[in-house]
């Protein structure tokens, strides 16, 4: 705000995404936009509706993706990453997320609301592009992912535990 007169939203409406047209004209780019539901670290079923906020900006940047013959990809329910509990003694940095995903399924469940959310906005469209949250992919990733997007073509992120191959 300091600098732009403007909030977040504001900002990458009037500032960030003409700076980006540009980029993309100038060196003839081609844009993948995540989407995320929420920015909270909700992990637990049953999953709160994302809310109306974050469903309008997947709509109107959406809808500027599209303008730009751009592909609108997946980040997730939350921006928890895709692991269970026993993954977090594998890094760090995962300390700060204060709840993982129980499972799977779970993981699958956030991801299938998520899917259904884009759904009402988009209508029934393939989505082949996911990044994890924080770049972090564990050993069921993949899986619960697949479930809710089975076309997803690109995994984007950074396996947790290079050591063990499961």
């Amino acid at each position: 705000y300091k600098d732009y007169l403007r909030d977040n939203g504001k900002f990458y409406r009037e500032i960030w995404w003409n700076d980006m047209l540009n980029l993309k004209n100038r060196y003839n780019l081609a844009f993948t936009g995540m989407a995320l539901g929420s920015y909270t670290t909700n992990t637990g079923n049953p999953l709160p509706d994302e809310p109306s906020t974050n469903l309008n900006t997947i709509s109107q940047f959406g809808a500027m993706l599209s303008s730009a013959d751009g592909e609108v990809g997946i980040l997730g329910y939350s921006h928890t990453p895709l692991l269970t509990p026993g993954e977090i003694t594998i890094n760090p940095a995962l300390r700060a997320y204060p709840s993982l995903w129980k499972d799977v399924t779970d993981m699958t469940a956030g991801l299938d609301k998520l899917r259904a959310a884009m759904d009402t906005i988009f209508g029934e469209i393939e989505y082949y592009t996911y990044t994890a949250p924080s770049n972090l992919i564990g050993k069921f990733t993949k899986t619960a992912v697949l479930n809710a997007f089975p076309k997803l073509k690109v995994f984007s992120g950074i396996y947790t535990n290079p050591d063990r191959e499961e």
